[in-house]
């Protein structure tokens, strides 16, 4: 009886392993859509409200949609302390890349975007959010096809280890 319930806890251990391992890939995909909204959000401000960096962060970091993006509000945390806005974005995102899912090369492409906002004209910030945007697309695709690909796999490999670790050990 003991055997037998060992065997299922070790097999439900590696399938949950392997679920977790394939959520991960789910939760990507959903965080980089989640960006592309907020980068259509901050190009709808500064095409028709035309708002200030700061004013912008504020206003963002206020919407409940975006509550997942915690380096919203350390950004406007720091901005309220008077430190520069390029500084405030990298590192608020820095500090909190370990709360997303996404993996280096997205980081970049959101710590990129302090270069971009503030930086130039309305238009010049409007082009640059435009390559932001499909390179966030790009992104999007692969973690869709990475998901399609890989989801399924790290699932049926968790109970399949979890099955081979049981045979081994009883």
């Amino acid at each position: 009886m003991i055997k037998y319930m060992g065997i299922s806890l070790i097999i439900l251990a590696f399938s949950m392993i392997g679920i977790t391992m394939s959520s991960k890939l789910s939760k990507r995909a959903s965080e980089l859509e989640l960006l592309l909204v907020l980068i259509e959000k901050i190009q709808t401000y500064l095409r028709y409200k035309r708002s200030p960096t700061n004013q912008l962060i504020e206003e963002l970091s206020e919407y409940d949609m975006f509550s997942p993006f915690k380096f919203l509000k350390d950004c406007k945390k720091m901005l309220e302390s008077s430190l520069d806005f390029p500084t405030a974005w990298k590192n608020g995102v820095l500090q909190n890349q370990y709360n997303m899912n996404l993996v280096p090369g997205d980081i970049s492409i959101v710590c990129s975007l302090s270069d971009i906002l503030g930086a130039t004209d309305v238009d010049g910030q409007l082009s640059a959010l435009d390559l932001t945007s499909s390179l966030l697309k790009q992104s999007l695709k692969e973690a869709q096809d990475k998901k399609a690909s890989h989801g399924k796999l790290y699932r049926s490999l968790g109970v399949l280890a979890g099955v081979g670790v049981a045979i081994i050990i009883f």
